[in-house]
């Protein structure tokens, strides 16, 4: 019986390591506080986000990912990056523009409204994100384009509440 037990209590301990070093260093979750991201993530949803993809590169154009706040590195954001190191982007009249063409935003909310026509150039080791929720995101309009260093990883599921499971792909 003694020898029983001990087999459980090593079991336990084993997952509790792997599921800890799992949480540590491969993903981690998140809750979303906020519309910066409707219609895609909304208010009180939570989320996977795995780190290892971005060790070995850089992220892509329409991935949605979460980073610290360059202005203050207690606060974590969750945008969708639509310029990577050289781009270059316009937003003009409601329309955001990567390299000269008009880029298809399928998963925005609205259209931009921004006062002002402004041009963005992508610096190298730096990627550019926007909110889906255009007109109520706090994002690279605003606090400029975001360091690599500042990457946590990349969305990759919802997971709260179950009737709203989905796994998170890039467009």
């Amino acid at each position: 019986m003694e020898e029983k037990i001990r087999r459980y209590l090593v079991a336990f301990s084993e997952i509790i390591i792997l599921a800890s070093v799992f949480m540590l260093f491969l993903a981690q979750s998140f809750l979303i506080d906020g519309y910066s991201m409707e219609p895609t993530l909304k208010n009180g949803q939570r989320i996977l986000v795995e780190k290892i993809s971005y060790l070995f590169s850089g992220p892509n154009r329409g991935d949605i990912v979460i980073f610290q706040n360059p202005k203050d590195d207690s606060e974590f954001y969750i945008k969708r990056v639509v310029g990577i190191s050289g781009d270059e982007l316009l937003i003009d009249n409601g329309a955001l523009y990567l390299n000269g063409s008009l880029l298809e935003e399928p998963f925005a909310k609205e259209p931009i409204s921004f006062p002002l026509k402004a041009r963005y150039l992508v610096p190298e080791g730096y990627f550019f994100v926007l909110g889906d929720n255009r007109n109520h995101s706090a994002d690279s309009r605003f606090v400029g384009a975001i360091p690599l260093k500042n990457l946590l990883g990349k969305v990759i599921l919802i997971y709260w509440p179950l009737n709203q499971i989905n796994l998170i792909s890039s467009l």
